[in-house]
C-alpha cells in the first residue's frame, strides 16, 4: 500500500460517504488528492459507547471471558452477516498468544477457580459452575500437552 493508499483507506474509514467518492472517482479512471493531513476525521464526538465521525459511528466490542457453551463454526455468522440497518461494517478480530509460562498460569487459575466456585456450592453446583469446570479441566488438559492459551479481542466497527 503506498502512503496515498493509506492516506484514502484512512479517510475511508473515518467517512464512509468519503470512501464511497473516492471508488466512484477511481473507478472512473480518476485519482483521488488526499493527503495525510485530509486523512483523519474533521470532526468527531466520543462517548462511552461509541465514536461518532464525519459520516461514519465506529463501536468497538471486547470479550473478556471464553464462551461458556461449545463454540460452533457459526459462531461469528451473526456479527459477519450482511445487516439492512448497517450501510457498511468492518470487523477485526484480534488475538494474542500467550508465552508457555502466561499459558499456565493462566489455565491453572481458571482452573483454580473453577474448583472452588463448585465447591462453594456444597453440592448444589450450578449447570454454569459445573460447564465451567469441565472447561477448565479440558483448558489443563490441552495446555499440558502443549497447547498454548489465547486472549481474543473482537472488534466489529460500524
Amino acid at each position: 500500500m503506498t502512503v496515498d493508499d493509506a492516506a484514502e483507506f484512512v479517510r475511508g474509514a473515518y467517512d464512509p460517504e468519503a470512501a464511497e467518492k473516492i471508488a466512484v472517482l477511481r473507478a472512473g479512471g480518476g485519482e483521488p488528492d488526499v493527503s495525510w493531513s485530509d486523512a483523519g476525521p474533521t470532526a468527531a464526538v466520543e462517548s462511552w459507547s461509541s465514536y461518532r465521525h464525519d459520516s461514519g459511528l465506529s463501536v468497538v466490542w471486547e470479550m473478556v471471558d471464553v464462551p461458556k457453551s461449545a463454540v460452533t463454526a457459526d459462531v461469528l455468522r451473526a456479527l459477519l452477516a450482511p445487516n439492512p440497518d448497517v450501510a457498511r461494517k468492518r470487523v477485526a478480530i484480534t488475538y494474542r498468544q500467550l508465552d508457555p509460562a502466561q499459558s499456565a498460569t493462566v489455565v491453572d487459575r481458571s482452573l483454580r477457580t473453577a474448583i472452588s466456585r463448585t465447591g462453594r456450592r456444597r453440592g448444589l453446583a450450578y449447570a454454569a459452575d459445573t460447564q465451567d469446570l469441565a472447561q477448565a479441566k479440558r483448558m489443563a488438559s490441552e495446555e499440558a500437552a502443549g497447547a498454548l492459551a489465547t486472549v481474543i479481542n473482537m472488534k466489529p466497527d460500524y
